[in-house]
């Protein structure tokens, strides 16, 4: 991983990093699909745009996750237990078409 994670551990996320993920991830890069993922859970974990961060955070995730992240597919499996809002539909959707192939 090409990123510097220690932003997460934090209350606040670099603004410049925050900015850094979003290029990339738009690019298609999975770490940073992660990582902004993560991010956006984060705030809606704690009732920030509850629903617009749950959406951004699960679509990031599924977009990691179809590219192999293991912790991408964790966290999805997360947010089911977590009961993020609507967007647990499309979470569990996906974990379903994984499981459909194994």
């Amino acid at each position: 991983m090409k990123y510097n994670v220690c932003c997460l551990l934090g209350d606040e996320t670099d603004e410049e990093q925050l900015k850094h993920w979003k290029i990339d991830a738009e690019a298609g890069d999975q770490d940073a699909q992660l990582l902004l993922g993560q991010h956006y859970l984060k705030l809606a974990e704690v009732d920030e745009d509850l629903h617009g961060n749950a959406k951004l955070a699960v679509s990031l995730l599924i977009k990691s996750s179809k590219q192999g992240s293991e912790d991408a597919t964790k966290l999805l499996m997360d947010c089911l237990d977590k009961e993020l809002g609507q967007y647990i539909y499309t979470a569990l959707h996906f974990i379903n078409s994984l499981t459909d192939f194994a």
